[in-house]
């Protein structure tokens, strides 16, 4: 009888426990735990490249011996009542004087075109003749330089600029010795801080950056040698040590 009594209380309590104990639900864990992951913060393992700016190398400046504004004159055979040369042209040439005798047969120039975009022109020397000339009534020999004939069709066909002759329509600076890599600013590049003390942007005719520095290095520029309607004459400068050096003018004696 006492077991039975035993017997039936287990089963009670047995059944009791499975009633008020409630399930385990594994599914709500393991949402709960997938949350708990996906609002963790990130660890970006790939570190982001800092930006790099390559340094611009600097350019040493070349050394420039003498260099001029020069026209480009055009040969034809077709000639007007004034013996104006007309187009069609064969060939273009550019004259160079130099008041010095440094220039040798076979050496090289560069021309930089002036009024108009052109690429830079390397051409060599193909005759010298050493001539006198007055400077400020002092008798001095310098060199009338031939160079070879230029028969680019776009130079010979392009139309001249504003007030020029067909046979004479635009200039060069020509730079001794070549300076490949010469290039032209504009007056809009330039500010009157990069010019000598005397010189406007307004006067600039020709500037020249040899370094690649966006600064010129050669500078002619205009100014009134008699009064204000004439301002034709020129003057020219170049950049030695960081600082202009006048190197002369057209101006009378």
């Amino acid at each position: 009888m006492k077991k039975l009594l035993l017997f039936l209380f287990f089963i009670y309590c047995f059944v009791s426990c499975s009633k008020t104990d409630a399930p385990l639900n594994l599914s709500n864990n393991t949402q709960e735990i997938s949350n708990q992951s996906n609002s963790s913060n990130t660890v970006n393992l790939t570190p982001t490249p800092a930006n790099k700016t390559t340094p611009k190398t600097k350019i040493p400046t070349p050394k420039v011996s003498d260099f001029a504004v020069e026209t480009f004159f055009r040969h034809s055979e077709k000639k007007d009542e004034k013996m104006n040369m007309l187009p069609p042209f064969q060939y273009g040439e550019i004259s160079f004087f130099v008041a010095s005798n440094k220039i040798k047969s076979g050496d090289s120039v560069t021309a930089v075109s002036l009024q108009i975009d052109y690429e830079n022109i390397n051409l060599k020397v193909k005759k010298i003749e050493r001539v006198p000339f007055l400077d400020c009534d002092v008798e001095k020999t310098g060199s009338d330089v031939e160079f070879e004939q230029i028969t680019d069709r776009r130079l010979l066909e392009i139309k001249p600029i504003s007030g020029r002759a067909e046979e004479q329509p635009f200039d060069f600076l020509v730079i001794y010795p070549a300076v490949e890599n010469a290039k032209k600013l504009k007056q809009t590049e330039l500010t009157k801080e990069m010019l000598p003390e005397k010189v406007g942007v307004e006067q600039v005719v020709a500037a020249i950056d040899l370094n690649d520095d966006g600064n010129p290095d050669l500078l002619v520029s205009n100014y009134c040698c008699y009064d204000s309607s004439q301002c034709d004459c020129t003057e020219s400068y170049q950049k030695i040590n960081s600082k202009w050096k006048y190197l002369g003018g057209s101006e009378p004696c």
